[in-house]
């Protein structure tokens, strides 16, 4: 899991470097990427459940956007659907948000997301 944070004193390299990396993985053709952002011990424990069933497939990845700043204009928005209550997005091989969860999804929702995106040609 590539977790994208700021650190106080190191904001604007921080962003920019953030931004690179999630613009990096978003862009990867052979990748579906699910998208979590936030903190807190709910966030925390659904990351390491898409972590859990990301790792034994190598088209799945994990990107954890801890800090709001690093998402571009409207990204945030875009991926999310302005719900702020969906913690994850997978993202596909098309780039188009699809499945969006929440932090108490389980890990069958999870690989049920993972799977739509794969089925669908994209997310």
């Amino acid at each position: 899991m590539d977790v994208l944070v700021v650190r106080p004193g190191h904001e604007a390299e921080d962003i920019a470097t953030g931004r690179a990396r999630l613009a990096q993985a978003l862009a990867d053709p052979g990748t579906i990427v699910l998208v979590v952002r936030g903190g807190g011990d709910d966030v925390a424990g659904f990351a390491e459940r898409a972590e859990d069933r990301a790792r034994d497939f190598p088209w799945r990845s994990v990107v954890r956007v801890e800090d709001p700043r690093i998402f571009g204009d409207g990204q945030e928005e875009r991926l999310f659907g302005g719900d702020a209550t969906i913690c994850g997005v997978v993202v596909g091989r098309g780039g188009e948000p699809g499945a969006r969860l929440r932090a108490d999804a389980r890990r069958i929702d999870i690989d049920l997301a993972f799977a739509g995106a794969v089925a669908g040609g994209g997310a």
